[in-house]
C-alpha cells in the first residue's frame, strides 16, 4: 500500500504498477486468518486483492495481508 485515501488503497506493484483498490460495505479484509478493518491497514502493508475491475479501479471482494507462504498451497480438506 502507497498510500491510503478515505475507502480507497493506492498500491503498487512490479507486474501491474499503481493501481487503486476501492474498499465498500461488502468487502472482507483479512489478515493472518483473523477479521479486520479499513482502518488496521497502514501504508507499507504487502496485501493481495480479489475483486472486480470497474473504471481502472479493483472493487475489492476479499482483501488479504499479513504473512504469505511462499510455495504451493496446501490441499484444503474437509475442516474440523
Amino acid at each position: 500500500i502507497t498510500a491510503i485515501q478515505g475507502n480507497e488503497l493506492k498500491i503498487s506493484n512490479p507486474r501491474q504498477g499503481e493501481r487503486v483498490v476501492v474498499v465498500n460495505d461488502q468487502t472482507s479484509i483479512v489478515k493472518d486468518g483473523q477479521p479486520i478493518t479499513l482502518k488496521d491497514l497502514k501504508v507499507g502493508d504487502r496485501i493481495a486483492a480479489m475483486g472486480q475491475e470497474s473504471d481502472g479501479k479493483i472493487v475489492a471482494e476479499r482483501i488479504m495481508t499479513g504473512q504469505f507462504r511462499r510455495g504451493p498451497r496446501p490441499e484444503r480438506g474437509p475442516q474440523p
